[in-house]
């Protein structure tokens, strides 16, 4: 029941997605669109510099987790300073969010624009969650 997708914004316009999310603009044809990102769920966004991802979260589907995984991936990378490492240590939530990395909207607009970052999210059809 669950789904992963490595490049959203593709599938979104390879598969003429409508929807409608306050930080995303809608696609409504298979040319690209710009993206425009706003201050809204941008905390549901983990950057890991070190490895050039960028990850999506959403309520219900492993946010718990994929925030656990993320922080242990930067913890053992060797590049990482003790402070940092005890920073990620800490508590679960918001570690790794654009702001805690000095991402601005327009940081993380380049970002979805650069081929070198890995863009992704973990989802799940929301009806499969109660049928």
């Amino acid at each position: 029941n669950y789904s992963f997708v490595s490049k959203p914004l593709q599938y979104v316009q390879e598969h003429k997605v409508e929807y409608d999310h306050p930080t995303t603009q809608q696609v409504s044809s298979t040319a690209p669109q710009p993206i425009a990102l706003k201050d809204v769920w941008v905390d549901r966004f983990i950057v890991v510099p070190e490895y050039k991802l960028l990850f999506c979260y959403m309520e219900k589907v492993g946010g718990s987790m994929f925030n656990h995984l993320f922080r242990m991936i930067r913890i053992l990378h060797p590049d990482i300073s003790g402070s940092e490492a005890s920073l990620q240590a800490g508590h679960l939530w918001f570690r790794n969010t654009p702001q805690r990395h000095k991402k601005s909207l327009t940081d993380l607009e380049n970002i979805f624009k650069d081929p070198e970052w890995t863009k992704a999210v973990f989802y799940r059809d929301p009806i499969k969650r109660f049928v």
